[in-house]
């Protein structure tokens, strides 16, 4: 069976993002497909640094 370390079930998810906000870090979700970057991809990153 292939296991891949990237998918996480709601509750892995859970414990990631609140250690990862106790550290002061922001989490944000993004999808989709990335290989042809347009100007739409780089302003939805820029929204989700700020």
């Amino acid at each position: 069976m292939y296991n891949n370390h990237k998918v996480k079930d709601l509750d892995e998810l859970a414990v990631i993002i609140q250690s990862l906000r106790s550290e002061g870090k922001r989490v944000a979700h993004s999808h989709g497909v990335f290989d042809l970057l347009h100007l739409g991809h780089i302003r939805h990153f820029e929204e989700a640094k700020s």
